[in-house]
């Protein structure tokens, strides 16, 4: 299913919808960021089984960063490429997010 746009937050776009079963809501800005996923315009996004993004409901979070190691798992994997490719038009480069989140975890 398409996400769909729901509001503005001030640099973009809200969007919101459900892939594969799970709940996305995703903070994007009007133009490609270097903190954005990718170097895209997603700076933030929340995957989650219901609507609440939070405790154990949350799946995936990236804001500006990953918070956690980019998805390991197929399903998260998919949502977030189906996420990137409707807002930016581009595939996933996960060896590229792979390195992006090792080198946050060491500073700059």
């Amino acid at each position: 299913m398409p996400l769909r746009v729901t509001t503005r937050w001030g640099r973009g776009p809200v969007y919101e919808g459900e892939i594969n079963g799970l709940h996305v809501l995703v903070l994007a800005t009007d133009v490609v960021s270097s903190k954005g996923l990718g170097r895209g315009k997603v700076e933030q996004m929340y995957v989650g089984r219901d609507c609440l993004f939070m405790g154990e409901d949350r799946l995936l979070s990236y804001r500006r960063e990953w918070i956690s190691p980019p998805p390991q798992d197929r399903t998260l994997r998919e949502v977030v490429e189906q996420t990137v490719r409707q807002i930016d038009g581009k595939s996933v480069d996960w060896e590229a997010e792979r390195h992006s989140y090792e080198r946050g975890m060491r500073g700059p």
